[in-house]
């Protein structure tokens, strides 16, 4: 199951899909997904490409415990939880 809130953390839904995504937010109407991994450089997987295309997907945040950010593709970010922390800030102004 994946929980769906906003991004003032106001629980909106809860989904079932077939794709693994730990979060999904819609920030003044982006589609954001955010997955949540241990390991320090995670890789695309086939649950995440799903998210992407079943949930439609504008951005997805992938958050990794610590290390330098990167783009992973051309709608996926791999960010620290400190970085993640910071953008989810972002998308709520």
């Amino acid at each position: 199951m994946t929980a769906i809130v906003d991004c003032r953390c106001r629980l909106v839904g809860v989904i079932t899909v077939g794709a693994e995504l730990d979060l999904f937010v819609q920030p003044g109407g982006k589609r954001v997904g955010f997955e949540l991994k241990f390991a320090d450089a995670p890789k695309m997987t086939k649950s995440l490409a799903s998210a992407i295309k079943d949930l439609r997907l504008d951005s997805v945040i992938v958050v990794k415990p610590s290390g330098s950010d990167y783009q992973l593709s051309s709608e996926i970010k791999v960010m620290s939880l400190k970085s993640a922390l910071l953008e989810c800030d972002e998308l709520m102004r």
